[in-house]
C-alpha cells in the first residue's frame, strides 16, 4: 500500500474513533436527564448537576439500586428513565435513518463523478454542525423535538457511511488480494485499541467535568479531520472513472480506419439508479458465484440485525443488578476493547494458520457471538460481565471480512457499487435494527429485561447456516484463473494447475480432456507465451473421432499466442461439449483466409451447444488482405451476430495495407484482465477490467492518443509499447500539431513500463513529468542509450521524480552502472544483479 494513503488512512480512523467515542456517550446523557425528570424526585438515587450534565453516584444509592434487582417490575426512576431514554433513541435513530439511506445511495451511485475529498469534507463538516446543534440542546435545555432534528441534519451528511465508502475503496485499491483481509483485521484492531484508551479516560473525565467539554473536543476533532483531508487525500475526478457504456470524453482518432461498434440497447437514466441493486445479479457471473455472493450479503444481514440488538446495552448495564456509573462503564468499554483489539488478531493468525478460509472464521464468530449474548443475558454480577469479554473478541469477524469476501467475486468496475450497496444494508439494518430493539427493550423491561439479549443468540444461528452453505459451494467452486478442476468417476474433484510450459501447443488441450469414461465438470487453461502456435500434424483429427463430454458444464479457454490451429483443433474440440453452459474463448487467430463473425460461430460452434447460456470471448483473427478496394465495416461484422439474443458485442478492425487486416470482436462488457495489439484506433469505451495492455502499431502514437489510453484503461497496472516511428522530429515539437499538449498524462495504478522496443520520444514522454505522471512506477524496461539520452546522462530534473520509485530496471546486457544512475534510482539498489537481457 502507497505510505500516502496508509498515512491517510490511520489518520482518519483515529480521528473518527475519537469522535465515535465521544459521541457514544449521549445516551448517558439523555438517560440522566430523564433521570432528573422523574416525577418522584425523592426515590431518585442520582443527582444531576445541571451545569455540566455530571451524574455522581453514591455508594448508598447504588446499593439502593441493587436492592431493586428482586422486583424488577417496580415502578422505579431507573425503569422509567431507560424506557424513555430507549423511546428517544428509537424515534432519533428513525428520522437519521431517512435521509442517511438517500444520501448514501445518491453518493454511491454517481461516486465516479464526484471529487471523493469534497464529499468527506461535507461530510464531516455536518457532523461539526451535528455536534453544535447537541450543545444547544443541553446549554439551552430545548424541547425533546430538537433531538429529532439534530439526528435528521446528522443523516444529511451521511455520516461514517461516506467515509467508510471511500476508505473501502482506498484500501481495496491500494492493497493485494492476499492481504486485504488480514488489512481489514488490522486496521479494525488499532481502531479498537484506540478506542479503548479513549472510552476509558471518557468514562474518568465525565465523572470530573462531565458532558460538555466532551462535545467540545467531538467539534475539534471533525475540523482536524477536515484540515487532514484536505492535504492528504487526493482529489478524484469523473474521468477517473466511467461507467462501461459511457463515451470517453476525447476527440475521436483522426484516423479514418478506426472502425468501433457497440451493439447495445439505450439504457435509461431510469434503469441506472437501480444498477447498485443488481450488482450480484446471476446475468453477471456463473450461478455459483452469484449463489456465494448472496450467501455472504445474507450472512451479512442477519450479522448486523443481530449485532444491533446490542444497542440496548448501556441501559442493561446502567439499571439494575449492575447500576454502573460513567466510570464504570468506561473502564469495561476499555477493557472489551483492549481484548477485541489483542485476541481479534491472535485469532485470525491461528485460524489462517490452521488453514481455515473466510467462512469458516465467519461460521465460528457467529457461535461465538451466541455464546457471548446468553452468558451477558444470564449475568448477575460485574466479574461474569468480564469473563463474557474473552469471548467478545472473536464476534466480529463478519464484518471485517464480507468486504474482502464480496471483492473477490467481483470485477474491478463492480466495487463501487457494491461496496454502496452494503453501505446501505449496513445503514438500514443498523438504523431500523436498533430502533425495533429499542423499542422492544422499552417495552420488555419491566419484566423480562433480557429477552432482547435472547433474541440476539437465535439470530445469529441463521448466519451461521449459511456461511456453512458458502463453504461447501466455495470448495467446489474452481478459480478459473489459475486452475484446471477435473471430477473424475467415484472421485472428488482433483486441482490441476496448468504453467505455461505444459500447454505450449493448443493441440497439447484435446489430449487432457479425458474420454467420456471420466466426468469432467469443469475446464480452464490459460497461456501466455507469446511466440505463435504452429500445427500439429500428429494429433490431426483425433478429437473429432472422440465421443462428447457429456458432463462438461463450464469450459474456458485463454491464449495470447497466434495460431493456425482454430479450425483443425479447437472447433472440432468445442463441438464435443453438446452440454456446455459456459464458455470462455480468448484466442488470437493467425492467417486464416476469412474473419471471425458471429455467423461463423453460430454454425460451427454454437448450434452444437444448446444449453449455452453465458458466452464470453475475445477473438483476433489475422488475415491478409486480398483485394484493397474492399473493405469490411464494423457494421457487416455487427449484424453477424443477430442471433446472440441479450448479449452485446462490439468489434474494431484495422487495416495494415496492402498486406493484413486484423479483426477484433469481444462481448461486452470486456472481461478479460490483458489485451494484446492495441493499435491507435482505440475503441470509444472503457475497459475496466484490463490491467496489463501491449501497444503495436506502424503509425506513430501522438500526446492526444495517450491522453485517450487513460480514459479507455483506468484500472491499468503494466503497459508495453512497440513502435519504432517518432510523433515528431524532436521532443519539443509537440505543440506544433498536439492540441492536448498542455494537458499532463496521468496513470494512477501503473507499476510496470516496458520501452525497450520503442522510439526515444516514448521514453521521454513517459518519463518527464511534465507530460506524463506515474506515481507507482517500480519497474522500468528501456535500452540504456535512450535511458541517457532522455535523462541527460542522469542530470535531467523533469525525468528524476519519474525514476525515483522504480526498484527494478531491466535494461539490456550487463552495465557496469555509475554513481549517477544510483543517485537518480535510489531505491534501484542492486542494478548489476537486476539487470536482466532483452529477450
Amino acid at each position: 500500500m502507497n505510505n500516502s494513503n496508509n498515512y491517510f488512512i490511520v489518520t482518519i480512523f483515529c480521528l473518527q474513533t475519537l469522535y465515535n467515542c465521544i459521541l457514544a456517550v449521549i445516551g448517558q446523557c439523555i438517560y440522566g436527564f430523564f433521570l432528573q425528570t422523574y416525577p418522584d424526585t425523592y426515590q431518585n438515587w442520582t443527582i444531576i448537576n445541571n451545569l455540566s450534565l455530571k451524574i455522581d453516584t453514591f455508594e448508598l444509592n447504588r446499593d439502593q439500586c441493587t436492592e431493586n434487582t428482586t422486583d424488577i417490575s417496580n415502578n422505579s426512576a431507573q425503569i422509567w428513565a431507560q424506557q424513555h431514554s430507549a423511546d428517544l433513541i428509537f424515534r432519533a435513530t428513525l428520522w437519521r435513518a431517512f435521509p442517511v439511506i438517500i444520501v448514501t445511495y445518491l453518493f454511491g451511485l454517481y461516486a465516479s463523478q464526484l471529487n471523493r475529498r469534497l464529499v468527506l469534507i461535507l461530510s464531516v463538516f455536518v457532523n461539526a454542525i451535528h455536534v453544535i446543534i447537541y450543545q444547544v440542546i443541553i446549554y439551552k435545555n430545548l424541547a425533546e423535538y430538537w433531538w429529532y432534528i439534530s439526528a435528521f441534519i446528522a443523516g444529511l451528511g451521511g455520516g461514517t457511511n461516506i467515509l467508510g465508502i471511500v476508505i473501502n475503496l482506498v484500501i481495496i485499491e491500494s492493497t493485494e488480494e492476499s492481504e486485504r483481509s488480514s488489512r481489514f483485521v488490522r486496521y479494525g484492531a488499532m481502531t479498537t485499541a484506540l478506542s479503548a484508551i479513549a472510552t476509558f479516560g471518557i468514562g474518568y473525565y465525565i465523572q470530573w467535568r462531565g458532558y460538555t467539554d466532551l462535545l467540545w473536543m467531538a467539534i475539534g476533532l471533525e475540523l482536524l479531520s477536515i484540515i487532514v483531508i484536505i492535504f492528504f487525500l487526493k482529489p478524484t475526478y469523473r474521468s477517473a472513472s466511467v461507467d462501461e457504456t459511457t463515451a470517453l470524453l476525447s476527440s475521436s482518432s483522426s484516423s479514418n480506419d478506426v472502425h468501433i461498434m457497440i451493439k447495445t440497447p439505450t439504457i435509461s437514466k431510469c434503469y441506472h439508479c437501480f444498477d447498485i441493486c443488481t450488482v450480484f445479479s446471476f446475468k453477471h457471473r456463473s450461478k455459483k458465484k452469484s449463489i456465494s455472493l448472496i450467501l455472504i450479503i445474507v450472512s451479512y444481514i442477519f450479522h448486523l440485525l443481530a449485532l444491533s440488538s446490542l444497542s440496548i446495552m448501556l441501559w442493561y448495564l446502567l439499571g439494575a443488578p449492575f447500576c454502573w456509573s460513567s466510570k464504570d462503564l468506561g473502564q469495561y468499554y476499555a477493557v472489551s476493547f483492549i481484548t477485541t483489539a489483542i485476541f481479534s488478531i491472535l485469532g485470525m493468525k491461528i485460524l489462517s494458520c490452521i488453514g481455515a478460509n473466510d467462512a469458516i472464521i465467519c461460521t465460528l464468530s457467529h457461535i461465538c457471538f451466541c455464546i457471548y449474548s446468553l452468558w451477558i443475558s444470564l449475568a448477575q454480577y460485574s466479574w461474569q460481565l468480564y469473563i463474557a469479554l474473552l469471548i467478545n473478541p472473536y464476534t466480529s469477524y463478519q464484518s471485517v471480512l464480507t468486504i474482502p469476501m464480496i471483492s473477490i467475486w467481483l470485477e474491478v468496475h463492480e466495487r463501487n457499487n457494491a461496496f454502496t450497496l452494503l453501505t446501505e444494508i449496513n445503514t438500514i439494518i443498523l438504523a431500523f435494527g436498533s430502533s425495533l430493539f429499542n423499542w422492544i427493550y422499552a417495552r420488555t423491561v419491566t419484566y423480562q429485561k433480557n429477552f432482547t439479549l435472547f433474541l440476539a443468540s437465535g439470530l445469529c444461528i441463521i448466519p451461521c447456516i449459511l456461511n456453512i452453505c458458502l463453504f461447501v459451494i466455495s470448495r467446489r467452486t474452481s478459480n478459473e484463473q489459475a486452475l484446471i478442476v477435473v471430477s473424475k468417476t467415484n472421485a472428488e474433484s482433483t486441482l490441476l494447475p496448468l504453467s505455461n510450459n505444459v500447454l505450449s501447443q493448443a493441440a497439447d488441450i484435446a489430449c487432457l480432456i479425458q474420454p467420456p469414461h471420466s466426468l469432467t465438470d469443469a475446464f480452464c487453461t490459460s497461456h501466455n507465451n507469446r511466440s505463435c502456435v504452429h500445427s500439429y500434424s500428429s494429433i490431426d483429427n483425433q478429437s473429432d473421432r472422440q465421443d462428447d463430454l457429456p458432463n462438461l458444464n463450464c469450459f474456458s479457454l485463454t491464449s495470447y499466442n497466434f495460431t493456425q490451429e482454430y479450425d483443425n483443433l479447437i472447433i472440432s474440440l468445442l463441438r464435443r461439449m453438446s452440454h456446455l453452459e459456459e464458455l470462455t474463448l480468448n484466442i488470437l487467430i493467425f492467417d486464416r483466409s476469412t474473419l471471425i463473425t458471429g455467423t461463423h460461430l453460430d454454425n460451427e460452434i454454437l448450434i452444437h451447444m444448446p444449453r449455452l447460456h453465458t458466452f464470453i470471448f475475445c477473438i483476433i483473427s489475422e488475415t491478409a488482405i486480398t483485394d484493397p478496394a474492399i473493405r469490411i465495416s464494423n457494421d457487416d461484422i455487427e449484424r453477424t451476430f443477430s442471433n446472440l439474443k441479450h448479449q452485446q458485442v462490439a468489434c474494431m478492425v484495422d487495416y495494415f495495407i496492402p498486406l493484413k487486416m486484423i479483426c477484433r470482436v469481444f462481448s461486452f462488457p470486456f472481461k478479460f484482465d490483458r489485451l494484446e495489439h492495441v493499435t491507435n484506433n482505440i475503441p470509444n469505451i472503457v475497459f475496466k477490467s484490463v490491467t496489463r495492455l501491449n501497444l503495436w502499431d506502424k503509425d506513430p502514437f501522438k500526446h492526444e492518443f495517450f491522453v485517450r489510453l487513460t480514459r479507455a484503461f483506468p484500472f491499468l497496472k503494466k503497459l508495453s509499447i512497440w513502435n519504432i516511428q517518432a510523433p515528431f522530429s524532436t521532443f519539443d515539437e509537440r505543440h506544433l500539431s498536439d492540441k492536448d499538449w498542455c494537458s499532463i498524462v496521468e496513470y494512477p495504478h501503473l507499476i510496470s513500463l516496458d520501452v525497450a522496443r520503442a522510439n526515444t520520444h516514448y521514453v521521454e514522454h513517459f518519463l518527464n513529468e511534465t507530460k506524463t505522471h506515474l506515481p507507482h512506477l517500480t519497474e522500468l524496461k528501456v535500452t540504456y542509450d535512450d535511458l541517457e539520452i532522455v535523462t541527460k546522462n542522469f542530470t535531467r530534473d523533469e525525468t528524476r521524480r519519474s525514476c525515483a520509485g522504480v526498484k527494478r530496471l531491466i535494461v539490456e546486457g550487463p552495465i557496469n552502472y555509475s554513481n549517477d544512475v544510483y543517485n537518480y534510482f535510489p531505491l534501484f539498489h542492486d542494478a548489476k544483479n537486476a539487470s536482466r537481457l532483452l529477450r
